[in-house]
């Protein structure tokens, strides 16, 4: 392949093309990855427990950054991010020669010592970095047609760029979303929400088939495992968002509880909308609307319920066992009254 002669890219054209890729890639494959290898948050905690997966980081850091980054540039020595900003690598003895194959993948295998190549490019007279001169490859500027239009090349870069956004975004939310819903912490979650009378009363209802999954983080834990859901539900007149701390316990894989929930419901009206913040800890068999001062603490001050309200405070370091999900009593509990 014969190529216009181009003048050594400059480095920070480099390094912005790696971080381009390497985004892409992180967020177009890691999702799909999990949810093919795992199937479920479940198993995904549990190979965490592993002897290989306390190294999961690392693991699937070295993954992506061997394959398929070391193969980004294979392209006509260019990937996305090198196409993006106008650099190509190509052969250092022919600066007008693609670089074989073989020197592409070798150049991009030394990218594990990148940071240190970097500053070793940055004196080099042709900016080489450590991994193009063990290859004989060279990254160089483009040199566009006089007659094209740079406009409609911009236009169009622009175009892809947003496309390939928007195919991560969709890769990425889909396969976590099937990685949460997959794993029966869903369905306890979902049956919380839509079956705990309590939370009814706040909400005025919600419905299964209506309930979207906005937030999810989990891990493992000395008890168990525990996971942090938040869900939301839009409905004509009301817009509700609903925070829930998950646990399970090490003898029960699948067998998940609600430990605490707290959220916020605004109810639409013609003139007006009216909030209602709400805190639900089932430990300790507790319910009721919050305070102003509560809610800036909880929702402002992201401080858990149970350092907020006094009637939640723990008398001794036993812990309370998560009462079942039933129907509220006729009669409230009855806040204790503060000891003198």
């Amino acid at each position: 392949m014969t190529l216009q002669p181009g003048q050594p890219a400059a480095l920070y054209k480099r390094v912005i093309a790696g971080v381009i890729d390497y985004a892409f890639l992180w967020v177009l494959l890691w999702a799909p990855i999990k949810l093919i290898f795992f199937g479920d948050i479940d198993r995904e905690i549990e190979f965490t427990r592993s002897g290989i997966g306390t190294h999961f980081l690392a693991i699937r850091a070295f993954v992506l950054w061997l394959f398929p980054y070391g193969l980004r540039d294979l392209f006509g020595g260019r990937g996305l991010g090198k196409w993006l900003v106008g650099i190509r690598v190509v052969d250092a003895t022919d600066m007008t020669s693609a670089a074989s194959l073989g020197k592409l993948i070798l150049r991009n295998v030394t990218i594990w010592f990148s940071p240190v190549g970097m500053l070793s490019a940055h004196t080099h007279p042709d900016k080489m970095r450590f991994g193009d001169r063990l290859a004989g490859t060279a990254v160089v500027d483009v040199a566009y047609d006089p007659m094209s239009s740079v406009v409609a090349r911009r236009l169009f870069k622009a175009m892809v760029f947003l496309a390939a956004g928007a195919c991560c975004i969709f890769s990425a939310a889909f396969g976590f979303s099937k990685l949460v819903r997959n794993s029966e912490v869903h369905e306890t979650a979902v049956a919380f929400v839509t079956t705990y009378e309590p939370l009814h009363e706040v909400t005025g209802g919600l419905s299964p088939d209506n309930v979207n999954l906005a937030l999810a983080r989990y891990g493992p834990s000395e008890e168990g495992a525990w996971a942090l859901l938040v869900y939301t539900q839009k409905i004509e007149d009301r817009v509700m968002q609903i925070k829930m701390l998950m646990t399970r316990k090490l003898e029960g894989p699948t067998q998940w509880s609600v430990a605490d929930a707290s959220g916020a419901v605004t109810f639409k009206g013609t003139d007006t909308e009216k909030q209602r913040m709400f805190a639900f800890v089932l430990s300790k068999d507790f319910h009721r609307f919050l305070t102003q001062e509560e809610m800036r603490k909880i929702f402002q001050e992201k401080r858990p319920p149970m350092e907020v309200i006094p009637e939640l405070k723990e008398t001794d370091n036993a812990p309370a066992a998560p009462a079942p999900l039933a129907p509220k009593s006729a009669t409230p509990p009855t806040p204790k009254p503060a000891e003198k």
